[in-house]
């Protein structure tokens, strides 16, 4: 008769809640783990933890995407804690473990305190960021070649999203607190490789207030697009966060309603059968406001003569024709 642990293994399947089983391939897993028992969180899945989570023996914690625990992590022997590059790691209490633990961190780690029994018996491998308000102890960390920085969050990101809306992208985020926080840059790419600016948002400085932010990233092409966060520091540090997908599909309506073109900065623009009183908006693409003009309701072609100041060739500008039943907008870039 042959005699063996019974390893109990669990992969997430999308973003969500610890105790939600849809947040998992099959069911949630509990938050006390008996021996030799993996979790993995899978690249890009975003998980919520609302209680500590403990291991017993030989437990395995694999980190793709983000984890964010409300409490501690305990565990016994032999602990595996792995965290992947520009995967985070976000604990709101203490990593607090006994013999064998072996901690990778290529990622991100956020934590109070990381405990260990005896530094002989736990290590700390990798060549990521360890950030951590108080201190780390029992733990050999000679073979570590990433960073332990010993300052609070710059910026706690509660959420952050994109969703569609007709040809353009909605941007939302959420913080608790920021710190020395100056502004955002919001990225996009289609194929996670190459990235391309969006636009800009001021950050808040500091703040411990709940805040809520959005940007709309106007006249985007159809296919699969991936946003991500970059905060900027007052000192010019800055941090990224884990993109997200959103998809535009091609069955939005491609009708023109603007013409543009220009010499030099004097702009020609043709509002096309404006059947409503509406307003053109001037933008760039940080989304700052360069100058209003109001479009009377007409069944003709409107020409509207524009002459901009201190602009140069190559710069881009959003145009937006916005009434009480659409918003439409392009880019344009600057000749």
């Amino acid at each position: 008769m042959q005699c063996g642990l019974v390893v109990s293994q669990h992969i997430t399947a999308s973003d969500g809640n610890w105790d939600d089983n849809n947040t998992w391939v099959e069911e949630a897993p509990p938050y006390s783990f008996n021996n030799s028992s993996s979790v993995l969180i899978n690249y890009p899945n975003n998980v919520l933890s609302e209680s500590s989570i403990s291991f017993n023996n030989n437990g395995t914690i694999d980190i793709e995407g983000n984890l964010e625990i409300l409490g501690n992590v305990t565990a016994r022997n032999n602990l595996s804690l792995n965290v992947s590059k520009n995967a985070v790691l976000k604990v709101d209490g203490n990593i607090d473990v006994f013999n064998n633990a072996i901690v990778v961190l290529d990622g991100d780690i956020y934590v109070d305190n990381l405990y260990g029994f005896n530094e002989n018996t736990n290590f700390l491998f990798g060549d990521g960021n360890l950030y951590i308000d108080g201190e780390v102890d029992g733990f050999n960390t000679e073979n570590f070649n990433g960073n332990i920085i010993n300052d609070p969050l710059p910026v706690d990101l509660l959420s952050f999203d994109a969703m569609p809306d007709n040809n353009d992208v909605i941007i939302n985020w959420a913080t608790a607190t920021e710190i020395n926080n100056d502004y955002y840059t919001i990225e996009k790419s289609l194929d996670l490789n190459i990235w391309e600016i969006a636009g800009y948002v001021t950050g808040a400085g500091n703040s411990n207030d709940l805040l809520n932010y959005k940007y709309r990233d106007i006249g985007v092409n159809e296919g699969i697009w991936y946003y991500r966060l970059k905060q900027t520091d007052y000192d010019g540090s800055y941090k990224y966060y884990q993109p997200v997908s959103v998809e535009l599909s091609n069955n939005k309506k491609s009708t023109e309603f603007i013409k543009v073109g220009n010499n030099n900065n004097n702009i020609n623009i043709i509002v096309k059968n404006s059947k409503y009183p509406s307003m053109l908006i001037i933008t760039d693409i940080r989304g700052i406001i360069i100058d209003t003009i109001e479009v009377n309701a007409s069944y003709e072609n409107q020409e509207i003569k524009y002459t901009l100041n201190n602009s140069m060739p190559g710069s881009f500008l959003i145009f937006s024709l916005i009434n009480n039943q659409s918003r439409q907008s392009i880019k344009y870039i600057l000749r």
